[in-house]
């Protein structure tokens, strides 16, 4: 009568570890999104310094947009990187349980915003060569 959940004899158990994943995979879209957001932002706040009259002259140091640049690189390497393992996990699981593999909306977030922030990387790092 006792049952072992570890397997896939009941439909749960694979729904449970599909959601475990996907729920994964949101939390370092999170993530990501944040170091992101926090780093595009800081680049275009010196960015907007540099436009003010007051400020022209006297920032010459490019750290700062370094310090955005950096931040925005490492958002979306950590997304590819988690994208890829989520990928790894999914058709592991998929083959144990002889299913087939269908795209979830949070693949589907994962790669978008990828694409997003690459763009967005590469965007900085042409801005960054124009000052």
């Amino acid at each position: 009568m006792n049952k072992d959940f570890t397997d896939f004899e009941t439909p749960i158990a694979y729904d449970r570890d599909r959601f475990a994943a996907d729920r994964t995979i949101l939390a370092w879209i999170r993530t990501s999104l944040a170091l992101i957001g926090f780093g595009f932002s800081i680049f275009e706040f010196f960015q907007y310094l540099k436009t003010i009259d007051d400020f022209n002259g006297k920032l010459s140091a490019k750290s700062p947009h370094h310090l955005g640049v950096i931040l925005v690189a490492l958002g979306v390497i950590f997304l590819i990187l988690a994208t890829g393992e989520y990928l790894s996990f999914i058709r592991k699981l998929d083959q144990k349980a002889h299913k087939k593999f269908h795209v979830s909306t949070s693949l589907a977030a994962s790669l978008l915003l990828s694409i997003v922030g690459l763009s967005l990387l590469v965007h900085m790092l042409i801005t960054l060569e124009m000052y």
